[in-house]
């Protein structure tokens, strides 16, 4: 597995989930949560408690409108997001009572639809149906049974599903090959609709898409290598939504250089002297092509005070060591460690007060000027998780 694909596995599941902690989960999405459903969405009313939280898993328009319903609606699930200490949680990356953040739970019903929705379509056994089948099955009692084409896929991929918005990706997903999963890899997470992944991997568009004629992606979609600056044609990012979405072809597209160039001195610090203001980024920040290539969650007024964590020697480190020209790469890096981190790691590594040699031993191998001016968003992202993964920030002592 590449790093990239090591990393984005860790975003989402690094920490061990315990059978009890699942059950935890599994009740409290069967109990309070699709009951708060019940009551916003008329689908779910005519059901009750497990019947509801089975359809809608087992119907995927159904748990996307779910998984909105809940992003536009939040407030009205402050009773169950709560941490141990009864106090609401108010972002996906906080702990919950559970144990769990709200991004692992949620990779947890993403994952669970689509091998539900895998089973139902490609069967639990279809590779061994017939007199093969009936072989192996009399063989079951002494052999380990043969997985079947929805076993098969469902482990290649589960480790790229991690975000709501893959939910109606599911039925496309449905029509991948094992073997283009592990081709694909980390690219996987690039083809945020149906279009896109039909179009990168040659399969059919969906049913309902191709009755209602779907225009084709506005770019072909390259993975993570696209356009320098003045190749690149101007285009308007695809709408965003209230959850973590990763890079995509227009994410990656990179700024002209003019607008985010920093000057070979050390950038102008605060009047204390101690760290950047996030406030000088601001406007970098609020670029839609730096906002299509971060997580929604941080933009805002989050964005600004991760920019406000890190140190001066972490500025030190970036700018002056690794030679990164650009505030939009910095911000582009720095807000997608923070996801990939967590606040509690990033401030143990990038932080004002953090020991200088944690940064470093993450940055040992990187050469001076691997990032570039030239460099595109896509690269940044990329940099970004080959370096910052989860499991070497937990190496660090």
């Amino acid at each position: 597995m590449s790093a990239p694909a090591a990393a984005i596995q860790e975003t989402r599941l690094s920490a061990s989930v315990d059978g009890a902690s699942v059950k935890t989960v599994r009740e409290t999405l069967q109990g309070p949560v699709i009951q708060t459903l019940r009551r916003l969405i008329p689908e779910l009313g005519q059901a009750s408690g497990e019947a509801a939280y089975d359809l809608a898993l087992a119907n995927i328009p159904l748990l996307d409108t779910c998984f909105k319903t809940f992003r536009a609606q939040r407030d009205r699930f402050n009773h169950i997001l709560k941490d141990k200490s009864g106090r609401v949680v108010g972002d996906d990356t906080g702990l919950l009572a559970c144990g769990h953040n709200l991004e692992v739970v949620i990779a947890m019903i993403v994952r669970t639809a689509a091998k539900r929705y895998f089973r139902h379509h490609l069967g639990l056994n279809k590779k061994t149906s017939g007199l093969l089948g009936k072989v192996r099955s009399r063989l079951s009692s002494s052999q380990t049974k043969p997985k079947g084409l929805a076993e098969e896929l469902y482990d290649s991929i589960k480790g790229y599903l991690l975000f709501e918005w893959q939910v109606p990706l599911v039925p496309s997903y449905a029509k991948l090959t094992p073997a283009q999963v592990s081709q694909l890899g980390t690219q996987l997470l690039q083809y945020t609709d149906a279009a896109q992944l039909a179009k990168a991997t040659g399969l059919p568009l969906p049913a309902d898409m191709q009755r209602a004629k779907a225009p084709e992606a506005p770019d072909k979609v390259q993975p993570l290598k696209l356009a320098p600056p003045a190749a690149a044609k101007r285009m308007s990012p695809p709408p965003l939504a209230a959850a973590p979405r990763p890079v995509s072809a227009i994410a990656a597209r990179a700024i002209p250089i003019a607008q985010t160039a920093i000057p070979a001195a050390m950038p102008r610090q605060d009047p204390g002297g101690k760290k950047l203001s996030g406030a000088s980024f601001a406007p970098i920040l609020e670029l839609p092509q730096v906002q299509a290539a971060t997580d929604p969650a941080l933009h805002g007024v989050n964005s600004v005070r991760i920019i406000d964590l890190v140190g001066a020697k972490a500025w030190t480190l970036l700018i002056l060591t690794l030679g990164i020209r650009r505030k939009d790469h910095l911000a582009v890096l720095l807000l997608n460690a923070f996801a990939l981190l967590g606040i509690q790691d990033f401030n143990r590594i990038f932080g004002n007060g953090a020991n200088p040699y944690l940064l470093e031993k993450l940055v040992e191998n990187v050469k001076p000027g691997e990032i570039s001016p030239k460099a595109t968003l896509g690269d940044v992202i990329e940099f970004t998780l080959n370096t910052f993964s989860p499991k070497k920030a937990a190496s660090l002592q």
